[in-house]
């Protein structure tokens, strides 16, 4: 049975995107088709894309990864997905497979992480209007934190950056040894050093990234006609994916002109505040992992 090696299990909007994309270039990586397989997803899961239910491990089981790995031939099979961090079903699967891959978790300072999400949802998502301010979504983050699930109205960013709460879990039912944890700040001040040592974790060569082109990809981008991001989206999904690169290339031709929205005073005021809020369960990360957080810490 075909299985993964490696498993980049989280978590979005940590830059585990641009991650896959430099580890899927190793000659002796392959990664599967497409990035985000949502593979593990929980069944019941409400976020789950409607277009990845019918190849997922709910409706296939573990077969349904030979076609998720068609196209690799020899060497470490890596799968991508973001939010296998809080399902259920990727844990308890991972944990049992006899390839007993690797997991890695790429962490982001959390409140950075809720900034992403506000302008992710602003402006390309458009799940939120552009007017609203990030006071006003944390002020709803915050008041909706203790609600029932289906009662909320924001995406549950604050408590899903509280990552101890989950990688407790994945602690628990596997061996330690198999769990990577990094950081996204370590990745974007030195990709060469992060990349070069995560490759020997994972048992490849990081000589081949010296001199590598380490661009960021799935960059959260002010775009500045509005509907423009989810028409893409729907294209992208009856796009079949041999013909996706041919799309992506205008795309982002066109999109490297646009800035990333820059936080104002006020939201740096805000950012302080949540860096406060998280600070108690960044401790318990710290202690469950042995990372050191300094970078967390510092001021803005």
């Amino acid at each position: 049975m075909i299985l993964p090696d490696v498993v980049l299990a989280g978590a979005p909007k940590c830059g585990t995107s641009s991650l896959f994309n430099w580890l899927d270039a190793h000659p002796d990586v392959c990664g599967a088709r497409p990035k985000d397989t949502f593979f593990l997803n929980d069944a019941d899961n409400a976020e789950f894309p409607a277009q990845h239910r019918a190849l997922s491990f709910s409706e296939t089981g573990l077969a349904g990864y030979e076609e998720l790995f068609a196209h690799c031939g020899p060497g470490l099979r890596l799968e991508a997905s973001g939010s296998y961090l809080y399902q259920a079903t990727a844990l308890a699967q991972i944990a049992a497979v006899p390839s007993r891959p690797k997991v890695i978790f790429l962490l982001r300072r959390p409140a950075d992480r809720v900034y992403s999400f506000y302008n992710f949802a602003r402006y390309n998502m458009e799940t939120l209007p552009r007017s609203t301010s990030f006071a006003d979504y944390v002020a709803r983050l915050v008041e909706e934190a203790d609600s029932p699930a289906q009662e909320r109205t924001v995406a549950p960013a604050i408590i899903r950056s509280e990552y101890v709460r989950y990688l407790r879990r994945w602690f628990e039912r596997i061996d330690p040894g198999r769990i990577l944890v990094r950081l996204f700040e370590d990745m974007r001040s030195d990709p060469l050093r992060f990349v070069e040592e995560l490759s020997i974790q994972i048992g490849v060569d990081g000589a081949f990234y010296r001199g590598f082109d380490f661009r960021a990809t799935n960059v959260t981008r002010r775009v500045p006609v509005p509907g423009l991001e989810r028409a893409k989206w729907r294209i992208g999904a009856r796009t079949p994916d041999r013909l996706k690169p041919l799309l992506r290339a205008p795309y982002r031709l066109m999109s490297a002109r646009w800035d990333t929205p820059a936080p104002s005073q006020q939201d740096v005021e805000v950012l302080a505040r949540l860096d406060g809020l998280f600070m108690p369960m960044n401790e318990e990360l710290a202690a469950l992992t042995g990372l050191g957080l300094h970078v967390w810490e510092s001021r803005r």
